[in-house]
């Protein structure tokens, strides 16, 4: 097609892998609705009694919303348009988010739930949860570096405010 403009395959592959985690998050708390467990506390307009079924609707896209933010306040940081694309950093940085996510949240989470039950999950997110923050912010930190250009030192901090607004705004509705 002439003047059509292609999606960078860096973006679709980082879709694909927050997409992905999303998805799995989503199939975790229709397992935890459907053995009627429910989190401890949750904020309006949610009841506890039906959270993790309402979550297996929102977090795909409630994910989807995080990372677009993790990308433009990292992009904002890093020099903006005149250090590249706001597309490819997405790309890379979805990589990163979907993949942390799937690899220290979601993946062991859930492994550990059917291993053990609520319990071995309550314990379980002491470990997962810093772990998720440590290699998103490794990651997001070496993206920041390498595809921005950025400084390890800008990179740092960069990657640490991008996930800090990010989380920020997750927290209150994401357990």
């Amino acid at each position: 097609m002439h003047g059509s403009r292609r999606v960078p395959a860096v973006l679709i592959v980082g879709a694909c892998c927050v997409v992905l985690a999303g998805i799995l998050w989503a199939l975790f708390a229709h397992e935890l609705h459907t053995d009627g467990r429910s989190p401890s506390r949750v904020l309006p307009p949610f009841e506890a009694e039906g959270y993790y079924r309402a979550q297996t609707w929102f977090i795909a896209p409630a994910l989807l919303g995080l990372w677009g933010v993790l990308s433009l306040v990292a992009h904002r940081l890093t020099g903006g348009a005149g250090r590249g694309t706001l597309v490819g950093l997405a790309g890379w940085l979805g990589v990163v988010y979907g993949l942390a996510l799937l690899l220290a949240f979601v993946g062991p989470e859930w492994l550990v739930y059917r291993r053990d039950g609520i319990e071995g999950l309550r314990a379980a997110v002491r470990v997962t949860a810093p772990a998720l923050a440590a290699l998103t912010w490794l990651g997001a930190t070496l993206v920041l570096w390498r595809v921005r250009g950025a400084s390890p030192s800008r990179a740092t901090t960069a990657a640490f405010a991008a996930l800090l607004v990010q989380a920020a705004l997750g927290a209150p509705f994401l357990r």
